[in-house]
Order: structure tokens, then C-alpha cells, then sequence
């Protein structure tokens, strides 16, 4: 421990700490409905996934079709847009079976030199049902489908980065030993707390540590600290936001 910390002492257990563990806990009030928020994270993501490997068999079917049954027309770039970070978008027309279609499509990220705004552009289509069309110099790809691809990955990693953690916050408040520690520094981002401290466990072995606070703590501050005998570095400092232990 850094010699240059104040050597206090905070000598009485919290009362809810001082008993036999296992501990009995729940979810505190700000987090009841985290189990329903995950849930629905979870059901959400299982739909997306659903819908989308609809949508890439749909693809690949058309896509197929066209390649053998399609028929090539020369169309007309109407617009050339893009939003945010995404692919660029060409709209465009064209002329099949005496009737003006209209198509969209994104274009491919190997596409060189980007189309212009506006001028003359291949598409094939299929005559018996002309709205089934794509420009004829793009094939369809997964890389095409990049930006979709990542916004439906945020989901399911969200799901595994926050709910193990979480888990493994209950199992430190359920079987966790308190012992002080000291504080060596606190932040503050987004309005949240995070403090590092560092203490040392009854074999004297020292353990640093970090963790939300519920609020602004000073460099040396003796706070309270939860943490696994079998594995020190597993541990939390006390009170946690989402959990309270039932005295």
C-alpha cells in the first residue's frame, strides 16, 4: 500500500455484512427492472436474428433467379444519398413491360469510382415481376450488409457483456468477505462514480481493485470492500448499485 496513505480505520461492520453468508439479497429499487430489460434485450435480439436470416435467404433467392432468369434494361439514376456512416443508396428507374419501376439499392463498399448522382445505370430485373431488380454490375454480398450486420451484433453483445457481469457482482455481495481498503482515485463520467482502491487480505497479500461508488470519494478515504477469499480479485467496493442485501 502506498506509504503516503492515511492508515484509518473504519471499525464497525455494517450490520447487513456481519452475518453468516450466504446472504440473503435483491435487486435495488433503481435496478427492479433490470430482469425485464434483459429480457427484452434478449427477445429482441432472438426476433432481429429471426427476421434478418429471413431477409438473407430472401436475398439469395432473388438473387439466384435473376442470374437466370434476368433480363437487363438501361435505367436512370434518380439520387445518390447517404446517411451517417452507412453505404451510399442509389434510387433509380426503369422501363419493363411498358411500365415505370422504381429501385433502390445500397452501393457495394468495393464499388469503383462511385456512381454519380444522376446518369444512365444497368439493372436487371425479372420480367414476370419487374419489382424484383438490382443494378447488374453489383452482386449481392454480406459485405454489402455491413452496417446491419453490426447493429444487430450490439444486442447480443450487450446481453454477454452485462449479464455475467452482474452475475458476478450477486456472487460477491452473496459469499463475500468485507474487509477496508483505501482509496487511490475516483472519477466521474456520464454522472457515474468509479473508484480504484487497493487492501489487503488477512494473509496479507495486497489486491487492488475498482468499482462504481454512489458517490465522490477522496484519495485515502478507508471505504468497504466485498471480495472473494478463494479468489481476492474478485471484488467490489460496498454498497453496490444494483443490489442490497436484506438484513
Amino acid at each position: 500500500m502506498d506509504e503516503n496513505l492515511p492508515s484509518q480505520t473504519i471499525r464497525n461492520v455494517p450490520s447487513e455484512l456481519s452475518g453468516s453468508v450466504p446472504r440473503s439479497i435483491r435487486l435495488s429499487d433503481q435496478s427492479r427492472s433490470m430482469p425485464v430489460v434483459f429480457a427484452l434485450l434478449i427477445g429482441v435480439s432472438v426476433v432481429s436474428w429471426s427476421l434478418y436470416g429471413k431477409h438473407i435467404a430472401n436475398q439469395m433467392q432473388q438473387r439466384s433467379v435473376l442470374r437466370t432468369q434476368g433480363m437487363d434494361a438501361q435505367g436512370e439514376i434518380t439520387s445518390l444519398k447517404r446517411e451517417g456512416r452507412g453505404p451510399y443508396v442509389v434510387k433509380y428507374s426503369f422501363i419493363a413491360n411498358g411500365e415505370n419501376i422504381s429501385g433502390l439499392a445500397d452501393v457495394p463498399l468495393d464499388s469503383l469510382p462511385r456512381p454519380p448522382e444522376s446518369g444512365p445505370i444497368s439493372v436487371r430485373y425479372l420480367p414476370s415481376n419487374p419489382a424484383v431488380n438490382h443494378p447488374a454490375a453489383w452482386e449481392w454480398s454480406l459485405s454489402s450488409e455491413w452496417l446491419a450486420i453490426v447493429m444487430l451484433m450490439a444486442l447480443p453483445i450487450l446481453c454477454v457483456v452485462t449479464i455475467p457481469g452482474t452475475y458476478r457482482d450477486r456472487q460477491v455481495l452473496v459469499w463475500g468477505t468485507p474487509v477496508t481498503g483505501f482509496v487511490t482515485k475516483c472519477t466521474r463520467e456520464r454522472g457515474v462514480y468509479t473508484v480504484k482502491y487497493e487492501f489487503h487480505t488477512k494473509t496479507g497479500e495486497l489486491v487492488k481493485g475498482s468499482g462504481q461508488s454512489p458517490g465522490r470519494r477522496e484519495t485515502g478515504e478507508c471505504i468497504w470492500i466485498l471480495f472473494l477469499t478463494q479468489n481476492p480479485h474478485r471484488n467490489r467496493p460496498y454498497p453496490f448499485p444494483d443490489y442490497c442485501v436484506n438484513e
